[in-house]
């Protein structure tokens, strides 16, 4: 990761969100729009009994918000958006972000500036991460002016719905989302599925088919914007024309039920015994 801190961070100064608001800006693409805002919530509430709300409008003055946004924002309803000066600026990079708090005669502001879509994902998992929560506490050391971008472009993980895995074939949709989340929360932005022939022999956890879970999978892929890739090696003799053509007829069928998949991963072997022609 690239750093960039300010020299203001040496004096400690918590800033109080208890009472601060969301703002989103209609520049910062759906999905994103509406996931980022969502998991600050539902994180902040579900430790603190605090409700952080979205509200569409800059509030009165006085106020706390917390406003995500993208580098390339000028202004967010006609407030302007805190421009950086410094020589590097990680938050115009891919997936970069720089969170900066700003007090002005008008209130505080927490901004999350993202450089793209995943920017403000990962802007707001920073935010989670060194929030201090309690029960009626919400507080983030300050003042805060952090930037940063990757250093690595894949950062996946494989969740496979199988019971060879032990544990996720008894998860159920919401606990793929949660796990999804949390990997997201600490900069994944990726995850490779094993979509085929679990239901042939299913785990007795299975909450819902394998085939189902695999299409769930792929749509909080496309809520977080994260990436989704298939590890699919064939089992079978490819010279069999009739398997082979229900083994690519599976393979339609879910390409086409997804909404979301990046990358195809077709290896030769592990397992399987097909030469690389075929």
């Amino acid at each position: 990761m690239v750093w960039v801190l300010n020299c203001s961070q040496l004096v400690a100064q918590s800033i109080n969100l208890k009472q601060a608001v969301l703002l989103v800006s209609p520049s910062v693409p759906s999905p994103m729009r509406e996931t980022a805002p969502r998991m600050l919530s539902e994180e902040i509430e579900k430790r603190t009994g605090v409700l952080v709300k979205t509200v569409p409008n800059w509030p009165k003055s006085g106020s706390t918000r917390i406003a995500l946004v993208l580098a390339a924002d000028k202004e967010l309803q006609g407030i302007p958006v805190p421009a950086s000066t410094a020589p590097e600026r990680p938050e115009l990079k891919p997936e970069g972000y720089r969170i900066i708090n700003e007090t002005t005669p008008t209130g505080t502001t927490l901004w999350i500036i993202g450089a793209d879509s995943r920017g403000v994902l990962f802007g707001a998992g920073w935010v989670l991460r060194n929030l201090k929560m309690d029960h009626k506490v919400l507080e983030l050391p300050g003042p805060v002016d952090v930037a940063t971008s990757p250093a690595y472009p894949i950062r996946g993980h494989q969740l496979g719905y199988r019971h060879t895995a032990n544990s996720y074939d008894a998860w159920t949709v919401r606990q793929f989302e949660q796990y999804i989340r949390d990997l997201a929360i600490f900069g994944t932005n990726a995850v490779e599925g094993i979509p085929f022939h679990e239901d042939e022999k299913p785990s007795p956890h299975f909450k819902i088919p394998a085939s189902e879970m695999r299409v769930k999978v792929s749509e909080i892929c496309q809520a977080y914007d994260l990436d989704y890739w298939v590890w699919t090696p064939a089992t079978i003799e490819l010279t069999d024309a009739k398997k082979r053509q229900a083994e690519l007829d599976q393979h339609e069928a879910f390409y086409k039920a997804c909404p979301r998949l990046n990358h195809i991963f077709f290896p030769g072997g592990d397992p399987g015994d097909n030469h690389p022609e075929r």
